[in-house]
């Protein structure tokens, strides 16, 4: 445990929930822009298999709330989800569009979707992905699902991983209060900003786990996190809680 994640990064970190997403369609390249332009660090995005091994940038299993049509992500070819719309004339994305796009400009916290206790080839395809891009560095790779994580570390484990977890009734009991990370050997963590308290963060900075809560919109809650010592913060609103949670410059003497 404990690669370093982000040396080169101050804290604390912005990072842009799908995109900036308040803004734009969710896990689009304009999305992932406008982060940028917005002031992010980097941006949150998810990836799965399609049927024809693409890795997929996109959230749900189904493609159906997001483009109006039918179907299940990886069931479906990429030559199927490339036809498809998101939210207008925008379109689904695959990961090497948006390394494409952004390149080394942004940091990216790329979560895995798998529901799959076994490995599925994701792991492979990502890390190697990321190595034949030179972004190492630059990457966290998160999941819900520690099992994916477990061996995608067990492939690369010079990359940064992170177990993500919430009360939801969509998580396992048995991973609602962080355990995942002890089944993965996570070097980080990304909980439910609600379950983030002074006693949590007492234990997290006793095991130098670094934290980043998540979806967090509200400029208090922001800074009520930094002063937890979080050491990032996952927003829809990535410019406004830049501006709340960083110093402002100081303004120049005899101007």
């Amino acid at each position: 445990m404990n690669n370093p994640l982000f040396p080169d990064l101050p804290r604390p970190w912005v990072f842009a929930h799908r995109g900036f997403s308040a803004r734009r369609p969710e896990n689009t390249l304009s999305a992932f822009e406008a982060a940028k332009d917005g002031g992010a660090d980097g941006v949150e995005l998810d990836i799965q298999l399609c049927s024809t091994g693409e890795l997929v940038v996109f959230h749900d299993w189904t493609v159906d709330r997001m483009t109006g049509a039918s179907g299940t992500v990886s069931e479906m070819s990429w030559r199927e989800l490339s036809k498809l719309s998101v939210v207008g004339e925008e379109r689904i994305p695959l990961l090497t569009d948006v390394f494409d796009r952004l390149g080394r400009d942004l940091y990216y916290d790329i979560e895995i979707k798998t529901r799959e206790r076994e490995p599925t080839g994701i792991e492979q395809a990502l890390g190697s992905m990321i190595q034949s891009r030179g972004l190492a560095d630059r990457i966290l790779v998160s999941s819900f699902n520690p099992m994916p994580l477990r061996e995608f570390r067990r492939m690369h484990p010079e990359i940064p991983t992170s177990v993500i977890y919430s009360r939801s009734s969509d998580v396992p009991w048995i991973l609602r209060g962080g355990f995942g990370r002890y089944i993965a050997g996570t070097d980080a963590i990304k909980p439910d900003h609600k379950l983030v308290g002074a006693f949590s963060m007492l234990r997290n900075r006793l095991t130098r786990t670094p934290v980043i809560p998540w979806t967090i919109d509200d400029p208090d809650e922001a800074r009520r996190l930094i002063a937890l010592r979080c050491d990032g913060l996952i927003t829809n609103e990535p410019a406004l809680i830049a501006e709340a949670i960083r110093e402002p410059k100081p303004a120049l003497s005899g101007v």
